[in-house]
C-alpha cells in the first residue's frame, strides 16, 4: 500500500489571472494586488432585464456582483482534443475548461498524449453547478446530453486521452474538489492509479443560481468576501478552474509537495443545513493531522467565505486546534478575499495557493481585512490573520 503521494503540478484559471498561473500571479494575490469583483457582465446576462420587483434593495445589490473569467468561452480549440465541430458546439464551458486546464496540468507534470493513452491515470472531478442546462434546446441534438451532464464531464478527459484509470465526479457543494482530491489520494494508496488528476471548474452562466443566494442573504451586498472582517455580510460568487496532479513516485527536482494526509467528514447537525459545526471542524482537522502523523504548521488556508457567522466558527475551531498543539501561532489566510468564492473550484484553488506559498516561503494577505469581526477578535490570541494594513507578521517565513 502506497503511504504518501506528491503534488507534482498544478494549473489554475482565475479572473484576471488566466491562461497560466505563475509565481508572479501568486505574489500578486498574496500581496493584495488582485481583486476581481465586478458587476455581472452583459456577456453573461442583462441584470437590468431581470424582474426584481419582489426583491428587497439588499437582494438587488447582492445579485449584481460576481467574479467572472474574462475568457470568451466560444474560443475553444476542438481540434486539439480531436472533437468534431458538431460535438464541440454544445460542449458547455465547464467541460471545455476541464479539457484545457486538465491537460495543461498533466503536461506540466511531464505527460503528453502518447504517455496518457492506455495509462492507469485517474481523473477525479469536483462539480456543483450546471447552468448550461438552462439553455438546452427543446429538441436536443445527438451531442446535447453529453455536452451538459456531470457524468460526461467527468469522463471527458479520460475518453479524449484514452486513459483507463478510475474516473469519478463529486458534487459536495463547496467541498467538491477537496473531496475529489481525498478520493484521489485514497485511490492511489490502494494502487488503483500511480497518477491522478484532481480538477474542478465553475462557470456562472444563468441568473437562476445567482439570484437564489442573493434572495436568501448568502451573498454580499458590497460584492466582496470580507474574510474575518467586521464588514462580513456574505460571499461573492466567482468563476474558475483548478487542477492538481498527484503522483506516487518521488522525485528530487524540488517541484513536488508531499501530501501527507487528508480526511473527509460530515458537519452533522447544526443550526441550519448550511451552518457550520465548530466541533465537527475540529474533529476533521484532528483526523487529517492524525492521518498525516504531523502537527499544525505555521500557515493554514481557511474556507473564509466572509460571513458574519461562519468566519468566527471556523477561526474558533482553528484556534482550538492550534492551542492544543502547543504551537504559538498560525497565520490564517483565504484566497476568497481576492477572487471570491469559486464554489466547486474553491478547495483546489486553496490547495494551489498553499503550494505556492510554501515555495515562496510567505504567508498571504487577507486583502479585505481592515477591522476584525468582533467575534473573530475574541479568539485571535492563538491565530494571526495577515492583512494588508495591519502590523501583524503577514510576511513571516514558514
Amino acid at each position: 500500500m502506497v503511504q504518501y503521494c506528491y503534488l507534482a503540478a498544478t494549473a489554475l484559471y482565475l479572473p484576471t489571472v488566466e491562461q497560466s498561473f505563475t509565481s508572479g500571479d501568486l505574489e500578486g494575490l498574496s500581496h493584495g494586488r488582485y481583486e476581481t469583483a465586478t458587476h455581472v457582465p452583459i456577456t453573461r446576462w442583462n441584470m437590468d432585464a431581470i424582474d426584481t420587483r419582489r426583491f428587497s434593495a439588499d437582494a438587488r445589490s447582492r445579485a449584481r456582483y460576481g467574479s467572472f473569467l474574462q475568457s470568451d468561452f466560444s474560443m475553444f480549440d476542438n481540434t486539439m482534443f480531436r472533437i468534431s465541430p458538431a460535438e464541440a458546439r454544445p460542449l458547455e464551458p465547464q467541460q471545455r475548461m476541464l479539457l484545457e486546464v486538465g491537460y495543461e496540468a498533466l503536461h506540466r507534470q511531464g505527460q503528453n498524449r502518447s504517455t496518457l493513452v492506455d495509462s492507469d491515470t485517474g481523473i477525479f472531478t469536483g462539480m456543483m453547478n450546471m447552468d448550461a442546462q438552462h439553455f438546452m434546446p427543446s429538441v436536443p441534438g445527438p451531442y446535447d446530453m453529453t455536452g451538459i451532464t456531470y457524468s460526461a464531464a467527468g469522463a471527458r478527459l479520460s475518453y479524449v486521452f484514452a486513459m483507463r484509470g478510475p474516473c469519478m465526479v463529486f458534487d459536495t457543494a463547496c467541498s467538491s474538489s477537496l473531496i475529489a482530491m481525498h478520493a484521489a489520494r485514497r485511490s492511489m494508496q490502494h494502487d488503483e492509479c500511480p497518477l491522478a488528476l484532481t480538477i474542478a471548474p465553475n462557470a456562472i452562466l444563468h441568473p437562476f443560481a445567482h439570484v437564489g443566494p442573493a434572495l436568501t442573504g448568502m451573498t454580499s451586498i458590497r460584492g466582496r468576501c470580507h474574510t474575518f472582517d467586521a464588514r462580513a455580510d456574505g460571499y461573492l460568487r466567482g468563476e474558475g478552474c483548478g487542477a492538481v496532479v498527484l503522483e506516487t513516485a518521488r522525485r528530487n527536482d524540488g517541484y513536488q509537495v508531499a501530501c501527507l494526509g487528508s480526511s473527509a467528514r460530515h458537519n452533522g447537525q447544526s443550526a441550519t443545513c448550511t451552518a457550520l459545526n465548530g466541533l465537527s471542524q475540529q474533529l476533521l482537522i484532528k483526523a487529517a493531522l492524525g492521518d498525516a502523523s504531523t502537527a499544525v504548521g505555521n500557515v493554514m488556508e481557511a474556507h473564509g467565505t466572509g460571513t458574519g457567522l461562519g468566519d468566527p466558527i471556523e477561526i474558533s475551531s482553528i484556534s482550538a486546534i492550534v492551542k492544543k498543539s502547543g504551537h504559538k501561532s498560525c497565520s490564517v489566510c483565504a484566497i476568497k478575499g481576492n477572487v471570491g468564492h469559486t464554489e466547486s473550484t474553491a478547495g483546489v484553488a486553496n490547495v494551489i495557493e498553499v503550494i505556492g506559498l510554501l515555495k515562496l516561503g510567505e504567508a498571504a494577505l487577507n486583502v479585505q481585512l481592515r477591522t476584525f469581526n468582533p467575534k473573530v477578535r475574541q479568539v485571535r490570541a492563538e491565530v494571526l490573520h495577515p492583512s494588508v494594513d495591519t502590523n501583524l507578521m503577514y510576511r513571516g517565513r514558514m
